[in-house]
């Protein structure tokens, strides 16, 4: 399946000009002009990034960032602002926030894609990385439940054992046997 990434610009050319840059690098491609239809479609599209301008109408990008940010379903999409606003306090703004990535327009569609490429890349590697740890809790799960049922069993074997050795009748000593079997 082709990585799915969401632009959002309300400048239906720069929208346009982007789409056609990542639809040739591979990528499936969804589009929104404000930050209210970037949160609709990123429930809707279920995007792996999102390229998302700051100034927009209705909703602007750092709000529709901190929306993004504040739901665990859509945490860890990462999310490159790409905007006119460069003053240091913009970018700034936009990390606090919870922005992987900011470039500032006029910007090369080259290096767009080379920081897509490159996030959707650490993307995979933290998926792996996050079915690793589940996978590690489930095995020490799994090991303190076996712990918890050999105790008991311990117990009920070494007992099972005193009373086969002390047992004179050929009926109790094979009852203890069987228990010792089953442990």
């Amino acid at each position: 399946m082709r990585p799915r990434i969401l632009a959002v610009d309300d400048d239906s050319r720069n929208l346009a000009l982007l789409t056609a840059k990542l639809e040739r690098e591979g990528y499936e491609v969804g589009n929104a002009s404000n930050g209210i239809e970037a949160l609709r479609e990123v429930h809707a599209f279920h995007p792996d990034l999102v390229i998302m301008d700051v100034t927009m109408p209705q909703m602007d990008g750092y709000e529709a960032l901190r929306h993004l940010k504040s739901r665990e379903e859509t945490r860890y999409i990462p999310v490159i602002m790409l905007t006119g606003r460069a003053d240091i306090e913009d970018k700034v703004l936009g990390f606090e926030v919870g922005a992987e990535d900011y470039i500032n327009k006029p910007y090369s569609l080259q290096e767009v894609a080379a920081r897509v490429k490159s996030l959707l890349r650490m993307r995979a590697l933290q998926n792996k990385l996050r079915e690793t740890e589940k996978v590690a809790a489930l095995g020490e799960m799994v090991d303190g439940i076996a712990h918890e049922i050999r105790n008991p069993l311990t117990a009920i074997g070494g007992i099972a054992r005193r009373l086969y050795e002390a047992e004179t009748s050929p009926g109790n000593k094979e009852y203890a046997e069987q228990i010792m079997k089953s442990v």
